[in-house]
């Protein structure tokens, strides 16, 4: 038996093929949309001097997972091979001189 790559639907004449990829990446969208719906529900009802708990808990940290890394990602690199890198005049350090670049 074949694996099902894909679901199709006909509409008369007219065929339509949705990929596997698609509807896995639909379903998390429609259970991640479900789980931030009620985490905020939560979120409005805790008492925000108590340390979090249960589902607020998870959602903080889910929250802090993707601040994480979205600030890693978007962090100003620091490239070798830029022009300054061999100016030995300055007092100071390569590593705080990226901000200058002139690329």
């Amino acid at each position: 038996m074949g694996e099902a790559s894909a679901l199709e639907c006909a509409f008369g004449s007219f065929h339509l093929e949705i990929q596997q990829s698609i509807l896995v990446w639909f379903g998390l969208c429609i259970l991640f949309g479900i789980f931030f719906y009620f985490a905020g529900k939560k979120i409005d009802q805790a008492d925000p001097r108590k340390k979090p708990t249960g589902l607020v808990y998870l959602a903080e940290e889910m929250v802090n997972l993707t601040l994480y890394v979205t600030e890693g990602n978007l962090r100003e690199k620091v490239y070798l091979w830029h022009d300054d890198f061999h100016d030995v005049s300055s007092k100071s350090n390569w590593f705080s001189r990226t901000s200058k670049s002139n690329f």
